[in-house]
């Protein structure tokens, strides 16, 4: 007589990279990844959301495939291009097995994405993994810019997911949102934040490079966008300076400032990599 097969608890597992951003009831409300062993990677917006985008606050994550919730700090925030990075000293079980340069990367390409899905069901889905067909870049008016996909299986809570190549899995940019068109026009587009742009947020946490990157330009690249975070940086710092100016020399919340102190932490060392890529 031949016996059932009892099916595996994940027949197909999601990488060990792949995390859930948590909040504070431990509901997950996005995707991260890990590009080396306690540095993480999700979408600002995801942290926004729940009210943890400064530098210094702190979220729950746990592994995308199951695992115990674990503390985060959040590094590094670029809210206009939706990236931040936090560290843990809980490591996910993996980390990625390279970034690639967006840039480098041709139209029609094929890229997977796994991460957090949310969408109406009569069960929930811990996780969907979906395919898709890279497109290109594309431009904002305020001069970001970001790449394009086609995948019609994105869903709500992949925002902050690894865009991975097929074959050979490289991440070559972040989830940051999906169009919902009205009218048809651009159905099923998923807008990129891009790995070029990623890279000085790591800096001082992460040793990872560019696969891809073009040699000339990097340089200038990286200086312009550490001087986009220097501001960014300096403008958090005022609204923090002024917030807590607001309270009593005694009656400082203790989280206000351990931000501050973060916060300036933060700007002397970007400032400081700036003066070095001079």
């Amino acid at each position: 007589m031949r016996l059932p097969v009892t099916p595996p608890l994940h027949p197909e597992p999601v990488p060990g990279y792949l995390g859930r951003i948590l909040d504070a009831t431990g509901r997950a409300v996005g995707t991260c990844f890990q590009v080396e062993p306690g540095v993480l990677v999700t979408a600002c917006h995801v942290l926004a959301d729940i009210g943890r985008a400064a530098v210094g606050a702190r979220v729950a994550v746990d592994a995308l495939g199951g695992g115990d919730a674990v503390p985060a700090e959040v590094r590094a925030t670029d809210p206009l291009r939706d990236m931040a990075v936090l560290a843990t000293q809980t490591p996910l079980p993996a980390s990625v097995t390279g970034l690639v340069a967006t840039a480098s990367v041709t139209p029609s390409a094929s890229i997977v994405i796994s991460g957090v899905s949310r969408f109406p069901d009569r069960r929930e889905h811990r996780y969907l993994t979906t395919t898709g067909v890279w497109q290109g870049a594309a431009l904002r008016e305020d001069r970001v810019a970001l790449s394009r996909v086609e995948s019609s299986g994105v869903v709500r809570g992949m925002s902050g997911a690894p865009v991975r190549l097929i074959p050979g899995d490289s991440v070559v940019g972040v989830v940051s949102a999906r169009y919902n068109s009205a009218d048809g026009w651009l159905r099923d587009s998923i807008w990129i934040a891009r790995t070029e742009d990623l890279l000085p947020l790591l800096g001082g946490l992460s040793t990872i490079d560019l696969a891809g990157r073009h040699p000339g330009s990097a340089t200038e690249l990286d200086r312009a966008h550490l001087t986009r975070l220097v501001g960014i940086h300096e403008n958090n710092l005022r609204l923090l300076e002024t917030q807590v100016a607001g309270y009593g020399p005694q009656d400082v919340p203790l989280h206000k400032l351990n931000q501050l102190d973060h916060e300036r932490a933060e700007l002397a060392r970007l400032r400081s990599r700036l003066d070095q890529s001079s």
